[in-house]
């Protein structure tokens, strides 16, 4: 049996990872693009006018970030993003979308994104086909289901948390790439959200070790899948 960790599977492709922040980098994305051998580019919306050429790439990993996907006015390229994306995905790109990320996919294929009636942010345990699983959140917007999606993760707290479409979309709420640097990171943040189902700095340093590693391994798992069904399924 093939580990879905094996540093000599090479797959035929380019990514582009979108990245909206200094606060949400790649995290772990960038591990297992790295271990897959292959080669990626890290584009700035907010940074650039040109945006690249969808044909150089096979594999778009789009970040989060501290905007919302209904701000516009105040960053006008999330509009030009809305239409990248859009066009990205009817050319039968492979996707990937986190937090933002996965908002700016949901709202593309035709789903709805909205003021979440609270915030969700720490360790928080989603149900994936029965299978509890611990991931890290940090939104207070979220996202219905897109038409012919299918949901394949949910908690009580927010019922979309992670969707397929036509197994060429992954779109998450929470963070799967989170990186214990980044887990650090959030727990540390001097506006860290005290409301909702918010934990505390001290709780989120705690479950880091506890829980990223197992999460970073699912997440892991779903980029095989979603890039190499026939190779993840060895």
């Amino acid at each position: 049996m093939r580990s879905h960790y094996d540093p000599d599977m090479v797959l035929a492709m380019k990514a582009l990872i979108i990245q909206h922040t200094e606060t949400s980098p790649p995290g772990s994305s960038i591990d297992w693009l790295e271990a897959r051998n292959i080669s990626y580019t890290i584009f700035w919306p907010a940074k650039n006018l040109q945006w690249p050429l969808l044909a150089d790439f096979e594999l778009f990993i789009v970040c989060g970030g501290e905007m919302n996907v209904d701000e516009e006015q105040l960053y006008p390229w999330l509009r030009d993003e809305k239409q990248f994306l859009k066009q990205a995905i009817q050319q039968q790109k492979k996707m990937v979308g986190i937090c933002l990320g996965g908002q700016l996919l949901a709202e593309v294929l035709g789903g709805r994104v909205q003021k979440h009636p609270a915030w969700e942010v720490g360790w928080h345990e989603v149900d994936i086909s029965g299978v509890k699983l611990m991931v890290f959140e940090y939104h207070g917007y979220s996202f219905s289901l897109p038409p012919d999606a299918q949901q394949i993760a949910t908690n009580s707290q927010c019922q979309e948390q992670a969707f397929n479409f036509n197994s060429q979309v992954l779109g998450c709420q929470f963070h799967p790439e989170v990186s214990q640097e980044m887990a650090t990171y959030f727990a540390q943040d001097s506006e860290l959200p005290t409301t909702g189902y918010s934990q505390s700095s001290s709780q989120i340093l705690s479950g880091i070790s506890l829980y990223q590693p197992t999460l970073q391994k699912w997440y892991f798992q779903e980029l095989d899948k979603l890039t190499n069904p026939s190779k993840s399924r060895q």
